[in-house]
């Protein structure tokens, strides 16, 4: 008998510790999914600020954009690279 409820007891606890772990798992691919979307976009600002530099803008209001695009480029690069070293460390 008491063999029988540990046995329920421990298929319990393996069917909960496996839904988590596949959870886990589609979340970490979910994330490396969406850091490479985000890779792509900062290549494309990379080249758009790039041009923007060649060209000598000389509209004001275009230079504000540009610079905070800029600026939120260098953000998003930072947190691609936390992410990168965080998650390095899990796998």
């Amino acid at each position: 008998m008491v063999e029988a409820i540990v046995s329920a007891v421990v298929d319990q606890l393996a069917s909960i510790i496996r839904k988590e772990l596949e959870q886990e798992v589609r979340l970490v691919v979910g994330v490396r999914k969406e850091v490479k979307k985000l890779e792509t976009k900062l290549t494309l600002i990379k080249a758009v600020l790039e041009d923007a530099e060649k060209k000598e803008i000389h509209e004001n209001a275009v230079k504000i954009w540009l610079e905070d695009l800029k600026d939120v480029m260098y953000d998003a690069d930072d947190v691609l690279d936390l992410m990168e070293h965080t998650y390095s460390h899990l796998t």
